[in-house]
């Protein structure tokens, strides 16, 4: 888990972790010059690597980005929230909660 809630109720980045650029997650610090980015965040697949696996550098963009690989789409927020504990930033196209009862 990358983040934890302090005694106000104010989330914090846990320890080798930083705040993302829109401060809502919390990725993995740099590690010997290595960033870390997430979805939507400067990429250049050598030394500003993107997070998830489903994420990739576009590197033909005028400002290189971490978009979904192809065949994925960018989550909603209530597919982000059904996995509290890892970052899901890109599923599957056709990927849809469904709800199992047995």
């Amino acid at each position: 888990m990358s983040t934890r809630c302090n005694g106000t109720n104010i989330c914090e980045c846990q320890s080798g972790y930083i705040p993302s650029r829109s401060g809502q997650y919390c990725k993995q610090q740099p590690i010997l010059g290595t960033l870390y980015s997430l979805l939507g965040e400067e990429c250049d697949g050598v030394k500003k690597l993107c997070v998830d696996i489903n994420t990739v550098c576009n590197t033909s963009a005028n400002k290189p980005v971490c978009v979904c690989n192809n065949g994925f789409r960018r989550a909603r927020k209530e597919e982000k929230n059904a996995y509290p504990f890892n970052i899901v930033q890109c599923v599957p196209n056709e990927f849809k909660l469904d709800l199992l009862i047995t």
